[in-house]
């Protein structure tokens, strides 16, 4: 894999806009401020819980139970898959052609996928045929309460490092996290030139010293954010999963 200029990556979310329910500052990849998306997400919830039990004693709780997220957790590769409700795909991951109404929208990010795996699979063999990478995608999840942000955020980074095979130690950030009540954002080192050193290990035994002098770490960065996702059409809290890899 080749090198880029080592830049400094910021949530693709960050904005200096007002909120506008009140003057305050609206949260990064939000129109409105902390206190008014919380109070906006209660009554989604108190929305919900009511229609549940309006709707119990017509059978209608059992579509409710089947739209409800899924708490046991299958597999690394599965957990967190079921997509909070069906999105629609905004541009290709690795492209950078945005439609107008995607850069209008807060939750656009890159190429949407429906489930984690999707994302993974697509990652990999994207990571395999392009040696510059420029990668943005996401999925939705509904939230599972066991699973705040930050948990979330690492749980991704190792299933990119162990299912996508990308090559960063996803227990060591380069950076502290970028966070707030809204987000989670961890950023990751490629270790890819590592890998190559490894392998010219016996060259460079051999006596070929300009190689090690020569030989410069990849500059390129991981970036996984989890932040919250409140587009349930039955009100259920959710989960946006953005991964952007740039190196």
């Amino acid at each position: 894999m080749s090198t880029s200029t080592p830049s400094t990556i910021m949530p693709s979310t960050i904005s200096s806009t007002k909120c506008n329910q009140c003057s305050a500052n609206a949260d990064p990849g939000f129109k409105s401020c902390t206190k008014c998306r919380s109070r906006k997400k209660q009554a989604r919830e108190n929305k919900a819980l009511t229609a549940s039990k309006n709707h119990s004693s017509k059978g209608s709780s059992a579509k409710l139970v089947a739209a409800a997220p899924t708490l046991k957790r299958k597999s690394a590769e599965e957990d967190g898959s079921m997509p909070a409700k069906k999105m629609k795909r905004h541009s290709t991951a690795g492209s950078h052609t945005t439609s107008e109404s995607s850069r209008n929208d807060p939750m656009a990010f890159g190429f949407e996928f429906q489930t984690s795996s999707d994302l993974y699979k697509n990652l990999k063999k994207y990571a395999r045929k392009n040696a510059r990478i420029n990668y943005k995608a996401c999925h939705s999840i509904v939230a599972d309460p066991a699973w705040d942000l930050e948990k979330r955020a690492q749980l991704v980074a190792r299933d990119i490092r162990k299912i996508s095979h990308i090559s960063f130690n996803h227990k060591m950030t380069a950076a502290p996290a970028m966070q707030s009540q809204m987000f989670h954002t961890l950023r990751f080192r490629c270790t890819c030139a590592s890998s190559t050193a490894e392998s010219s290990e016996a060259v460079l035994k051999q006596g070929n010293q300009d190689m090690s002098k020569n030989s410069n770490p990849c500059t390129g960065e991981i970036e996984v954010t989890a932040m919250e996702d409140n587009r349930h059409s039955l009100g259920f809290p959710g989960q946006q999963i953005r991964v952007h890899i740039r190196h």
